[in-house]
């Protein structure tokens, strides 16, 4: 935590190069303790592009899915 007590509660990260298929274990490790992060890995699972929402735990987040697969640009919405 910065000191005088100030912390994000959420933050969002594009290009974060995650594939569908990375072990939990390499996905997860972004999220520092205290923190969770939901991932939306590229449509095509290419190296670049994917995004994730990384949350204080203390927050109900949760991932909605979307009602088309993009395919020119990545997207993400939680609530």
């Amino acid at each position: 935590m910065p000191s005088g007590g100030n912390s994000l509660d959420i933050v969002a990260v594009c290009e974060m190069r995650v594939r569908h298929n990375t072990p939990d274990a390499i996905s997860m490790d972004i999220a520092p303790p205290g923190y969770r992060i939901i991932h939306a890995p590229a449509a095509d699972d290419h190296d670049g592009g994917g995004q994730a929402v990384i949350f204080h735990q203390n927050l109900n987040i949760a991932s909605v899915p979307l009602p088309f697969v993009p395919s020119r640009f990545d997207a993400q919405i939680v609530v």
